[in-house]
């Protein structure tokens, strides 16, 4: 296998770089480069007005979201719904692949700050790899047909507390020990076997997921959800949102929005469809009001703080 290896300056100048992760006040950092998420976003309606936070709640907002950047502290993201997102690279680095020096490309990405309910499929450089081409489908494994057919190994990590670090990356890895565990983070391990023709430099991954599990206030159960009303209440009360204490939130309301949200509505050409979803991705470096002002646009909510409690309504008719 001869001509340009687009691995091998990665090798050279990446392959000591970002092994190390820090917690520490519910913020994380990679030592790494790293690259942006992306999302996607539906049409919105006109946003409603919402109370005005204080400064306690305002974190300094990240510009340009949804554009790809490199940089060696990034933020955490919730992700809800279903989507497809990138995110940063928090490991990279080449091995050996016989006697090519740099035949193979390891990277870790990591797609959002808690535990997910499925990956449904992934990107590389724009081109979709369905769960149908990887051998272990939704549980990784060798893509075994398509553009990459026997030249990427995908090994996904939905985020639980109690993950190991991926077997595969600390054997052949070095810099990739038992303790890189990435514990409440879902992420994806990628190896890509050097080919001139199919990668011309890092390749540019994503993956489609269905996002965090949220409590539903009519179930009393924590399951995947894209209920714009239980969204709401997710970010208000998760520790990556408002960290607001569940009693502050009128459950009453929130079931009323989220039974609106749910209701089936007639479509144009035939068929029907929930009246409101959300798919989306939530990025903790913006000031809450605007995350709280975006959510209540996939309802055309309102939110008023009454008697005590936050309120939320779902946008309806009514008599």
């Amino acid at each position: 296998m001869g001509g340009f290896n687009p691995f091998k300056n990665i090798g050279a100048t990446l392959a000591n770089a970002a092994a190390t992760f820090v917690m520490s006040g519910g913020n994380w950092f990679a030592v790494a480069a790293s690259i942006a998420s992306t999302m996607f976003q539906q049409a919105i309606a006109p946003k409603p007005s919402i109370p005005n936070f204080s400064g306690n709640f305002d974190i300094q907002a990240q510009q340009d979201r949804i554009l790809s950047f490199r940089n060696a502290v990034t933020t955490r993201k919730l992700v809800y719904g279903e989507i497809k997102v990138g995110g940063p690279i928090v490991f990279i680095s080449t091995t050996k692949d016989g006697s090519l020096k740099n035949g193979f490309l390891h990277m870790v990405v990591v797609h959002a700050s808690h535990e997910i309910q499925s990956f449904e499929g992934w990107y590389i450089n724009g081109r979709e790899v369905p769960l149908g081409s990887v051998s272990g489908g939704a549980s990784g494994g060798t893509v075994n047909a398509g553009d990459f057919d026997g030249l990427v190994r995908i090994n996904p990590h939905l985020g639980s507390n109690t993950q190991v670090a991926d077997n595969d990356l600390v054997s052949e890895c070095a810099e990739w020990s038992s303790e890189h565990k990435l514990s409440g983070m879902a992420y994806t391990y990628f190896r890509f076997k050097f080919d001139s023709e199919k990668f011309q430099g890092t390749p540019d991954v994503a993956a489609k997921v269905k996002g965090k599990k949220i409590y539903d206030t009519r179930t009393g159960s924590t399951a995947y959800s894209a209920n714009p009303a239980l969204v709401m209440r997710d970010y208000m009360t998760t520790e990556l949102g408002m960290n607001l204490a569940p009693a502050l939130v009128d459950d009453t309301k929130i079931t009323s929005a989220a039974n609106i949200c749910d209701e089936s509505v007639s479509l144009k050409d035939a068929g029907t469809e929930k009246r409101y979803e959300c798919h989306g991705m939530v990025d903790t470096a913006n000031k809450v009001s605007s995350n709280l002002e975006e959510l209540l646009t996939s309802m055309s909510g309102s939110l008023v703080y009454s008697n005590g409690k936050f309120k939320i309504s779902a946008g309806a008719a009514v008599t």
